[in-house]
């Protein structure tokens, strides 16, 4: 849906440039690195249902992804240490 709103001329996408590299490649779409960007990830879901034994595997290779992440590209992958962190281990 958005791709086609871009296509229609209606504004910008904000995307990792792997998610439109056809695009981009094919010269359909131009763009550059945003600088000084800030993007948070969460996981969430439906406070009323209990997770599965599928959705609590996946959610444990996530954070553990994470985790591998944050110790390896410490310069632009961090956990969160500010209030959003009491959010974490809510799921």
């Amino acid at each position: 849906m958005c791709r086609e709103a871009l296509r229609a001329g209606a504004g910008f996408l904000v995307v990792p440039p792997s998610s439109v590299d056809r695009e981009l490649r094919s010269g359909e779409f131009v763009g550059a690195p945003l600088q000084g960007l800030v993007l948070t990830r969460g996981l969430f879901h439906h406070r009323d249902r209990p997770l599965g034994r599928a959705v609590l595997a996946i959610k444990a290779m996530i954070e553990e992804e994470v985790r591998q992440l944050c110790q390896s590209r410490s310069e632009i992958i961090r956990p969160l240490k500010r209030a959003d962190a009491s959010l974490a281990g809510r799921i």
